[in-house]
């Protein structure tokens, strides 16, 4: 009978400020999810007054390539979040708090099913010669006093009678300024089926609003 094995991957890696940090996974296996856990502890109280005011907002790009070129996963944060939670249906656990010198975390769910302990889909890493993990910060000295920690989870199907016959991709595709009373046409992409097309409307903001 197939069984999930949770696997710590990493544990408590720093991630330098405004930079990117790559994690090769293994070269086989079933992969269900991804889980990263990050945190950092707030330098005073720079979110009272800055747009940017959760740890997540300094997230800007997550991705996990095969092969150095095929999409798997390429998103950031906030996307991130809101694509696990139409999969799985809660939000993930989160905290930041907005006095002085305090801590942030926050988990970010990675499907490569169509939700947690998935079955049926998710990643044979065998049919890649290498997969990898990428994670952009924009972070700085100004927002957080120490480097960003991560953490990484790996949920593997054991003993499956057969591999994954499909994996998730899921990626950034358009992004446009509105302009009132216009109608914005897009041609969707025809190479893959659509499982999904989330709308993010992000209206801008001000330290005064």
């Amino acid at each position: 009978m197939p069984f999930w094995q949770r696997e710590l991957l990493r544990d408590g890696v720093s991630m330098t400020f405004n930079q990117t940090y790559e994690l090769d996974l293994p070269k086989s296996g079933l992969l269900g999810s991804l889980i990263l856990y990050v945190r950092s502890t707030q330098n005073g109280a720079p979110s009272a007054t800055a747009v940017k005011w959760r740890l997540i907002d300094y997230i800007s790009k997550i991705e996990v390539i095969g092969d150095g070129a095929e999409v798997i996963k390429s998103y950031d944060g906030r996307q991130a979040l809101a694509s696990a939670f139409y999969d799985d249906g809660v939000l993930a656990t989160s905290m930041w708090r907005h006095y002085s010198n305090t801590p942030h975390r926050q988990f970010i769910p990675i499907h490569f099913g169509r939700k947690l302990l998935d079955e049926l889909m998710g990643l044979d890493l065998g049919k890649f010669d290498q997969v990898k993990l990428k994670i952009t910060n924009t972070a700085t000295a100004t927002q957080f006093t120490t480097d960003l920690q991560l953490s990484v989870i790996a949920y593997w199907l054991r003993e499956a009678p057969a591999t994954f016959p499909a994996w998730l991709r899921e990626e950034e595709w358009k992004t446009w300024a509105p302009v009132a009373a216009a109608i914005e046409y897009s041609d969707l992409p025809t190479l893959l089926r659509i499982r999904r097309i989330l709308l993010r409307v992000r209206p801008a903001v001000d330290t005064a609003d």
